[in-house]
């Protein structure tokens, strides 16, 4: 479904100068959306009262095109200070806010920022810049390439059929080429988008990929299709979740010999969990890298000595009650090592005062 949210201005439904479209009609002539919502003031809104030339205009297009449009008209009948951006503003602000909450991906937003006063046209402006919706803000250039010429006729009555009858727009026959469509987009650059993107950097250099990640995923998709699953890898990596991080190497091209350069599960682990307690200390974490920094000796002593002694420390563990791994003592005591009269539990002896009390596995331990 194609949505035009247009003001309704004082060159709307057509110049009372040159007779040829107003922006409102021009845009709905070749966009042709299903619906139109026409945002009236007091002063625009006596107007279609008094002899409905809006409606009457978009309902004489639509036979013209064999089109229907549905026109929702947003009345303000108390609204004569249109000129205030402030209040034209906030005004727009939730009324798009209302639109936008029953949009589906399919659909798509017109904005007219061609009709109204300064203020409503920088208004729409800058809330689709700002508040990133999804839309296509439309521009429409005056027929004579000039200013438009604001001449109001106050006097008589306005006769909307005899007026479209003389619109030039009707009759592409007698147009130049370049009259014919008179529409631009507007390529807008989103401040939202500017602002994330320059904090993300932020983040990301900083290591903090888990705030990088939630910025990133406010953003509109189309913004972040380059680097978001690269985010979404290096959190991944941070928090060891090995599952996700995977997952996400066979999506995403990058290096894998950068992102997971060892795959040995063991040595991964070591591996990555390294990279996050150095990120740590990058990050100026002291207390987490002096809290983090015991599990990653212990594993390294544990991996030390089984490659250079041939002792597995799981061999010689035991659970308490709480599950908790502990020293099993009697493995200690009836086994030593190659070549040594002594066993294990007489060498921590002779390094604790012949007081080893086992316990947890410490990192001291296995130095010993």
């Amino acid at each position: 479904m194609k949505i035009l949210f247009s003001p309704v201005g004082g060159t709307d439904p057509m110049s009372e100068y040159n007779y040829y479209d107003g922006a409102l009609i021009h845009i709905a002539r070749h966009y042709r959306p299903d619906i139109i919502y026409m945002y009236m003031s007091k002063e625009i809104l006596e107007n279609e009262i008094k002899d409905h030339r809006y409606t009457y205009c978009v309902k004489r297009l639509g036979q013209d095109l064999n089109h229907e449009f549905e026109v929702k008209i947003i009345e303000r009948p108390e609204l004569t200070e249109v000129q205030k951006f402030e209040l034209i503003f906030s005004e727009f602000d939730d009324e798009l806010s209302k639109l936008t909450e029953n949009l589906n991906k399919e659909d798509e937003l017109l904005l007219n920022i061609s009709s109204g006063t300064p203020a409503m046209k920088s208004a729409l402006l800058v809330i689709a810049t700002m508040v990133d919706i999804p839309c296509k803000c439309i521009q429409v250039k005056t027929p004579m390439r000039q200013m438009n010429q604001h001449i109001h006729d106050l006097k008589g009555e306005y006769d909307p059929e005899i007026r479209w009858e003389l619109n030039p727009d009707n009759h592409p026959n007698e147009l130049d080429k370049e009259n014919r469509n008179r529409t631009s987009e507007e390529k807008l650059i989103s401040l939202k988008r500017l602002k994330y993107e320059a904090i993300i950097q932020k983040e990301v250099e900083g290591f903090h990929y888990k705030g990088a990640l939630k910025l990133a995923e406010e953003l509109n998709p189309e913004y972040t299709k380059g680097y978001l699953d690269k985010i979404r890898l290096a959190a991944a990596r941070e928090k060891l979740d090995f599952r996700l991080l995977d997952e996400l190497l066979k999506k995403t091209e990058v290096n894998q010999e950068i992102y997971s350069p060892v795959r040995q599960q063991e040595r991964r682990l070591i591996y990555e969990y390294a990279l996050a307690l150095q990120a740590t200390v990058r990050k100026g974490e002291s207390s987490d890298f002096i809290r983090r920094i015991t599990p990653l000796l212990l594993n390294i002593f544990e991996s030390i000595l089984q490659s250079r002694c041939a002792f597995n420390v799981n061999d010689y563990v035991e659970h308490n009650r709480a599950g908790t791994e502990i020293w099993n003592m009697e493995k200690l005591t009836e086994e030593h090592p190659e070549g040594r009269k002594e066993s294990y539990i007489d060498i921590l002896n002779k390094c604790y005062g012949m007081n080893f009390q086992g316990g947890w596995i410490k990192s001291d331990h296995l130095v010993k």
